[in-house]
């Protein structure tokens, strides 16, 4: 724990700023191991029966590939910043996904983690969107959010399709 140890964390940030390969491993399992939410695995796979799914990131492709094996990730699509030279929430890179996936504003549900990088430019292009706030301090006005990825059901209930139960119990 650096926190506790500041030499520690001294030693490890002359490690990275001075060594370009272990920055770049450091970045690469920063962005490859923290875990999805629990249930993104079974959403995603509901979700997939009537949809495409895809995957919209700032991310750089060896870091997001890695991640979406590691998790096992089943998607339609995978959008990188590397992909479209523009990253979130630069109006080009939304404008570029679009054209590039065919996506229809009126029928695109972008469900994001940041306010600004996701939410505000996505709804910006028409889209629809989702906070996905779990833990998100700020509530802002106007926005739908939820907490937990199972909600997305409900939420696309206006889509006419019949959906499990956003209340159904999480898998153990």
């Amino acid at each position: 724990n650096t926190s506790e140890n500041p030499e520690r964390a001294l030693a490890l940030y002359d490690l990275i700023t001075n060594d370009e390969e272990a920055f770049r491993a450091l970045l690469k399992k920063l962005f490859t191991e923290p875990p999805a939410f629990r249930e993104a695995h079974e959403v995603l796979s509901v979700l997939r029966k009537k949809w495409r799914v895809g995957l919209l990131t700032n991310a750089d492709n060896d870091v997001l590939l890695s991640s979406v094996r590691r998790q096992g990730f089943a998607l339609d699509f995978i959008c990188s910043s590397e992909d479209l030279q523009a990253n979130k929430p630069q109006k080009i890179f939304f404008e570029r996904a679009a054209s590039r996936y065919a996506l229809d504003s009126q029928r695109t549900l972008m469900v994001g983690d940041s306010l600004t990088e996701d939410i505000l430019p996505a709804e910006d292009r028409g889209w629809h969107a989702v906070l996905a706030a779990r833990g998100y301090p700020k509530r802002p006005r106007g926005i739908c959010i939820i907490e937990n990825l199972r909600e997305l059901y409900g939420v696309l209930s206006w889509a006419g399709d019949d959906l499990p139960n956003a209340g159904a119990d999480e898998k153990k």
